[in-house]
């Protein structure tokens, strides 16, 4: 019964970080920086923001996301 629960609990956590394994960084960040540019073309400034972070937190280094 015990190797069953953990076989579940095991199962159920590789279903939750699978789709993070999945994504691609670069494609990802880059998605984020064209969003926030076409929300800043738009006058949307708050949701450019969160967008700009956004590629921040895939990767803190991301020059374009903090210009």
């Amino acid at each position: 019964m015990r190797a069953r629960a953990l076989c579940g609990l095991f199962i159920a956590a590789l279903m939750a970080f699978a789709p993070g394994c999945s994504k691609n960084p670069e494609v990802a960040k880059k998605r984020y920086l064209e969003s926030g540019t076409e929300y800043m073309k738009k006058g949307k400034y708050q949701e450019a923001r969160l967008q700009f972070r956004n590629a921040l937190k895939v990767d803190a280094r991301f020059a374009e996301g903090y210009y």
